[in-house]
């Protein structure tokens, strides 16, 4: 709702968002039989609230001690939304406005296990001040002041302390909770002049950043098979102690000038150059230890810097636009650096955490509670090490267009995209064992997490399509696109994983996890030719508001799959460097045998396991990373319209929404871990578990619009 509270002057504008929805899902898993259960609760009583967190069976597998489980769960989503906004015109060179808006909402949704809800509460609050200012024809200045915040607490709603893996079982999740507090007060100035044939601009921003943090509690208990879950017998466990909230705090600093010169009529150049300050964040009440071996050789004294900041980063950025007739050409290169994600930043917060890694080679007889062993055991062992002499990492990006207009309002055009990352922000492990001497750089410490820029990436993909713009009503458009995204599983790059041979970064290259080779989008939207401006029936009357104001609009999207990367669990013994990540550590390829299962790739048996073998004690697998594709994904969204008109000032759309219309089972990734063969390869997740978007069961969607 808006409108003018003073005429001419001051305006005003109010929305109001509510969101209310219940969606059904399907969880599947693998759960234990309930004879497997009894025989495990009176062999190993302790066990059993491992046992009771996994849900009743529903139907028998190959596997006489595991069932599959298939239930129904329900998503809920409770959202609320609204924005003021107003506008004051001082006179014909100045005006300003201020937005406020705030965003609250709970989302419950069945977590990946079996056995919890994920539960995430958010308020999300904005508010902007603008001034504008026109000081001659050729020279204006926008002044803005913002506050961004975010509140959220996450929650994992389970009846266990400690997450469980166990072999040939779906994972149990722990009950966790992560809170948190981010406000970031901005002030941003910007000049542009226009002078003969160049336009300059040139501007600074000044971001301070408040971030509040804290987690509760958390471990994780892995039974390698499902004997040693029946015997109690842990293979390893890890315990982390409560996080208190810890308050950071930083200021940084952004500055830019370009200069945009109209060299000819069809010729433009774009020059620039902007420079940015990350600065490092400070812990307010110094309850932070930063831990560094090449800096430190461990712990950092108490009130040391979290890392060193940068003060090189300059971006240059060239693009040029040349333009003839009906043809267009444009490229565009540039560097683009950044401090990385949250957690690339404030490790040091977590290091007077207690943390523990214990394993059955270390403490025989480990089992479930782990209670009795912590106290056998020293806490701090695996601090989290930030690399404070680290690069702020880069992305150097370029890009290259060619455009023609066809007949028939049609536009064709055919785009390369390209990008190198360079010093991605990474996590790996050191001072694991020297497969060479048989110890530690630092035997006063355990494994260590260690973060820093070691990884790399680079991106190429060529864009073609054929649009038209709505004329006559009629709008299409045929996207396709072929790209290759290859990185060594930076977490730049959205990834997480970390090598299996820590002294081998190079060896996880590979293509990127997120890695789409084909895609085909194809969009249009038709309007029948009848009704008020239309070519016919244009006169009131029954035909008229019968067949007039029809739009119907479609949408068609088919991608090739994602890449699958195939591991096993190994005991730490049996790696050169004596410690195993879970999802880290690939097999040997079988030399001869394909990947793909010699009856073809079904939902249920979509992996080879005779391709792959266990990689002999003491060395590595040879497997490649991400070697397997998922099932491709192909989906066709409708929409159908009726455009009311009631009045000169007043309208009513109906609109009736269909996604997925053919109903097709959109796959997601199969099991990869050999470890657990009864349903390796099987396909058990949708591509899509959310409420929206590409991949989600068919849903049907109604609509009602009134304008005034």
């Amino acid at each position: 709702l808006g409108g003018p509270i003073a005429r001419n002057q001051t305006f005003f504008y109010v929305n109001y968002e509510g969101l209310r929805q219940r969606l059904g899902q399907t969880q599947i898993g693998l759960v234990p039989t309930p004879a497997f259960v009894a025989q495990a609760e009176a062999q190993s009583p302790a066990v059993a609230p491992v046992l009771a967190a996994y849900p009743k069976g529903t139907s028998p597998t190959a596997n006489p001690q595991v069932w599959n489980y298939v239930a129904g769960a329900n998503q809920v989503d409770n959202e609320d939304s609204g924005m003021v906004r107003l506008d004051q015109h001082f006179s014909e060179r100045t005006t300003a406005f201020i937005r406020f808006s705030a965003d609250e909402a709970v989302y419950t949704i069945p977590a990946g296990a079996l056995n919890a809800l994920a539960r995430t509460d958010t308020k999300l609050k904005n508010g902007v001040a603008e001034l504008f200012h026109v000081f001659s024809p050729t020279l204006v200045n926008e002044a803005k002041f913002g506050i961004n915040q975010d509140i959220y607490h996450t929650a994992n709603l389970s009846p266990l302390d400690f997450s469980a893996s166990v072999s040939n079982l779906s994972s149990l999740t722990a009950d966790s909770s992560t809170d948190g507090e981010g406000t970031t007060f901005s002030y941003l100035d910007d000049v542009t002049w226009a002078h003969g044939k160049h336009v300059l601009k040139f501007g600074a921003e000044i971001r301070r950043i408040n971030m509040n943090q804290g987690n509760s509690a958390s471990g994780s208990l892995t039974y390698l098979s499902l004997a040693n879950l029946m015997n109690n017998a842990l293979d390893s466990a890890t315990y982390t102690s409560l996080l208190p909230l810890k308050r950071l705090r930083k200021t940084q600093a952004y500055g830019y000038i370009e200069d945009e010169y109209k060299v000819t009529r069809g010729l433009t150049v774009n020059m620039g150059i902007r420079y940015s300050f990350f600065n490092v964040f400070h812990e307010v009440d110094n309850r932070a230890i930063p831990f560094d071996f090449a800096t430190c050789g461990g712990y950092c004294a108490p009130g040391s810097l979290f890392t060193y900041p940068r003060h090189d980063d300059f971006d240059p950025r060239l693009g040029v636009a040349w333009a003839h007739g009906k043809t267009a050409l444009r490229g565009r290169a540039g560097l683009y650096h950044s401090d990385g994600q949250e957690d690339d930043q404030n490790l040091p917060i977590s290091n007077d955490v207690l943390r523990y890694t214990l394993s059955s080679t270390s403490l025989p007889g480990l089992s479930y509670p782990i209670a009795p062993f912590l106290a056998k055991t020293t806490g701090i062992v695996t601090p989290r090490d930030l690399y404070r002499r680290r690069k702020d990492m880069y992305v150097a990006a370029w890009t290259v267009s060619a455009e023609r207009a066809l007949p028939g309002d049609v536009v064709a055009s055919a785009t390369y995209f390209g990008n190198k990352g360079t010093d991605i922000l990474t996590t790996t492990y050191t001072n694991t064992i020297n497969p060479l001497t048989g110890t530690q750089p630092y035997p006063q410490f355990g494994v260590v997490s260690w973060r820093g820029n070691d990884s790399n990436s680079t991106f190429h993909a060529l864009d073609t399509e054929l649009r038209r713009a709505f004329q006559r009503g009629l709008l299409f458009s045929v996207n396709y696109m072929w790209s290759h995204s290859i990185n060594d599983d930076g977490i730049g790059g959205g990834e997480s994983d970390t090598p299996q041979n820590v002294f081998c970064r190079a060896c996880e290259k590979a293509s990127s996890d997120y890695d789409v080779r084909q895609s085909v989008h194809i969009s249009a939207v038709y309007e029948l030719p009848f009704g008020a401006g239309r070519r016919y029936l244009s006169a009131p009357g029954a035909a008229r508001a019968i067949l007039g104001g029809w739009q119907f609009s479609g949408i068609g999207t088919a991608r090739t799959g994602l890449p699958v990367n195939v591991v096993l669990n190994r005991a730490n013994s049996a790696l050169p460097d004596q410690y195993s990540v879970a999802g880290s550590e690939r097999p040997n390829l079988v030399p001869g045998v394909p990947l793909t299962p010699p009856g073809g790739q079904t939902p249920q048996d979509w992996i080879n396991p005779a391709a792959f073998a266990v990689p002999a004690s003491g060395t590595f697998g040879n497997a490649g990373r991400n070697l397997v594709r998922a099932p491709s994904l192909w989906q066709a969204d409708t929409a159908l319209a009726k455009r009311i008109l009631v009045t000169e000032r007043l309208d009513v759309q109906i609109r009736a929404e269909v996604f997925n219309l053919f109903n097709r089972a959109q796959y997601g990734s199969p099991q990869a871990n050999l470890s657990s063969l009864l349903n390796f390869g099987v396909i058990t997740i949708p591509v899509n578990a959310g409420a929206t978007g590409s991949g989600t069961p068919r849903q049907w969607q109604f609509g009602l619009r009134v304008r005034f």
